[in-house]
C-alpha cells in the first residue's frame, strides 16, 4: 500500500508539472526566462550584436546578465553593465558560441531604453531565422518626418510605442532600436538620407538592413508639400533601389495627405480618365460609385507622380493626415480607422522578393546632391508637360461638353429627367473634382461614364 501511495504522489506531481508547463504556453511573450538555459558556453567570450555592439555574458546573483559596449568603433564608446538578457524560445545557447560574427549579428539584438536614449535595456537572443524557411522582412524607407515609425507602431498596436518617432537610427539607437519582430515578421524602420551630416552612416545602416537574407516587402514612405514631390524623397528612393541587384518590386505610401491634396489628386485622375477611355454615352449612370472615385485617385497618383521615378512602384496607397498624430510623439492609427485598414490591406497585397546578402551592394550616397538637382529639373519639366496635357484635356472636354448639352436638351424634351439620376451623387466628391478642374469637366464625367471601374477597395492600385 505504501508503494502504491508513493506512485500516486509521483503521478500527481508529474501531472501538476505538465499542467504548469502548458500554462506557460498561453503567454503572448515569445521570450523565455534566461534561468531555463545553461550559459556555461557563453561565459568568457565576446559576441557581436546587430549594429556592431559588443556583448559579453556573466552570471548574476539569480540570473544571466550582460555587459554591452555600444558603438565600439566610436571614440566615445560607452560600456553598460548588468543589462538584462532574454532568450527566444527554441534557442540553443551552445550553438551560439560557435557562430561567426556576421551570424551573431543576426541572432543577437540590443533593445534600447525609451527613457534614457542610447542606454541598453536588454539583450535579446533570437533563434535562427532560416528555421522553417526565410523570414519575411518588411522594411520601411524614407526621409525623417514622413511618418515611418508611426506607421510601424500602428501595425504593432502596442500600449507603448515600439519605435520612437523622429529618433535617429545612428545616434546610439542603431538599427536594433528600430527593428521589431511582430507576428513572425521583422519590421525595420531605416534612417533617411536627406541630412548631409549623417548621410554616409545612414547609407551603411540601410545597406545592413537589406542583408537579412529574407523575403522582403520594400515600402517607401513620402509626403507631398503643396501637392509636389520632394526631390530629396525621390533621390532617396533612387539611391536605395540602385543598391538592390535583383529584380524586385516596391510599394509607395503617400502619407499625411490633406483634403486639399486629395482633391488635387482626384482632379488629375479625372483628366487622365477622360483622356484614357473612350467614353460611351450608352453606359449606365448607376455604375458611378465610390469605387469609381477610388479609381480616379489611383489614376491621379500614377499619372501625376510615378513618372518622376526611374523605377516606378508596383503599387501605391494614400493615407490621410490625422491631426492627433502631428504634435504628440508615439501616436498612431487606431485599430479600426480607415487609414489602418488601408495600410494593412496595402501591405498584405504587396509582393515580397527573396533578397540575399549577395544581392546587395553598398548604398552610394556620393552623388545624392546631384540626384536632387536632376530631380528638381525633372520636376519642372514634368510640370510643364502636365500643364500642356491639362490644356489639351480641357479642349477635348469643351468639345464633349457641347455634345452633351445637345443630348441633354433632347433628353429633357423626352422627360427623361437625366440630371435627377446624378444629383444625389454630386456631394463632397463632386466638389473636390469641381475645385480641381475647370469648364464643364464635372458635367462631362458624370454624364459620360466610361467602363465600369473595379479598383482595389483598399484604396491602392496594382500597376
Amino acid at each position: 500500500m505504501k508503494h502504491t501511495y508513493s506512485l500516486h504522489i509521483i503521478v500527481r506531481i508529474l501531472v501538476l508539472c505538465l499542467f504548469l508547463q502548458n500554462c506557460s504556453g498561453f503567454s503572448n511573450a515569445p521570450l523565455n526566462s534566461e534561468k531555463e538555459f545553461n550559459i556555461q558556453d557563453l561565459l568568457d567570450q565576446e559576441f557581436t550584436a546587430d549594429g556592431g555592439h559588443l556583448v559579453s555574458f556573466y552570471e548574476g546573483q539569480e540570473e544571466i546578465k550582460a555587459t554591452v559596449q555600444v558603438n565600439p568603433l566610436d571614440e566615445k564608446d560607452k560600456i553598460y553593465n548588468e543589462v538584462n538578457v532574454v532568450v527566444e524560445k527554441g534557442v540553443e545557447l551552445a550553438s551560439l558560441a560557435k557562430l561567426d560574427r556576421k551570424t551573431q549579428q543576426k541572432r543577437i539584438q540590443i533593445q534600447f531604453s525609451k527613457e534614457q536614449k542610447g542606454k541598453p535595456q536588454s539583450v535579446v537572443i533570437h533563434k535562427p531565422w532560416l528555421m522553417g524557411g526565410m523570414k519575411e522582412v518588411i522594411i520601411f524607407c524614407g526621409n525623417p518626418g514622413v511618418g515611418k515609425s508611426s506607421l510601424c507602431n500602428s501595425i504593432f498596436q502596442s500600449s507603448k510605442p515600439i519605435f520612437n518617432s523622429g529618433v535617429s537610427i545612428l545616434t546610439g539607437m542603431t538599427t536594433n532600436k528600430q527593428q521589431y519582430l511582430h507576428e513572425g515578421k521583422l519590421y525595420v524602420d531605416t534612417p533617411g538620407l536627406a541630412d548631409p551630416e549623417t548621410r554616409t552612416k545612414a547609407g551603411k545602416a540601410i545597406t545592413e538592413a537589406l542583408k537579412h537574407n529574407g523575403n522582403y516587402k520594400i515600402v517607401f514612405v513620402i509626403t507631398l508639400e503643396g501637392g509636389r514631390l520632394s526631390p530629396e524623397d525621390v533621390a532617396t528612393i533612387e539611391t536605395v533601389c540602385e543598391a538592390i541587384k535583383v529584380p524586385f518590386e516596391y510599394g509607395l505610401i503617400f502619407n499625411k495627405v490633406t483634403p486639399g491634396i486629395r482633391k488635387k489628386i482626384i482632379g488629375i485622375g479625372v483628366e487622365s480618365y477622360v483622356k484614357k477611355y473612350s467614353i460611351s454615352l450608352d453606359n449606365n449612370i448607376n455604375n458611378l460609385t465610390e469605387e469609381f472615385i477610388l479609381n480616379l485617385i489611383q489614376l491621379g497618383l500614377s499619372e501625376g507622380y510615378f513618372k518622376a521615378f526611374t523605377k516606378q512602384p508596383s503599387s501605391a496607397t494614400m493615407l490621410m493626415r490625422e491631426s492627433h498624430m502631428e504634435d504628440e510623439e508615439g501616436e498612431y492609427f487606431s485599430a479600426n480607422s480607415p487609414n489602418m485598414k488601408n495600410l494593412l490591406n496595402f501591405l498584405g497585397k504587396l509582393k515580397a522578393t527573396e533578397i540575399h546578402e549577395s544581392n546587395i551592394i553598398p548604398l552610394d550616397t556620393t552623388d545624392y546632391k546631384k540626384k536632387i538637382e536632376e530631380q528638381e529639373a525633372k520636376n519642372k519639366k514634368l510640370e510643364e508637360e502636365l500643364n500642356k496635357v491639362k490644356e489639351e484635356n480641357r479642349r477635348q472636354i469643351r468639345d464633349l461638353d457641347a455634345q452633351i448639352n445637345k443630348l441633354n436638351e433632347e433628353l429633357a424634351k423626352k422627360g427623361e429627367g437625366f440630371w435627377s439620376k446624378v444629383g444625389n451623387f454630386l456631394g463632397d466628391v463632386g466638389i473636390a473634382i469641381g475645385s480641381a478642374i475647370v469648364g464643364g469637366i464635372v458635367k462631362s464625367i458624370f454624364h459620360r461614364p466610361g467602363p465600369t471601374c473595379n479598383p482595389d477597395p483598399g484604396g491602392h492600385t496594382e500597376l
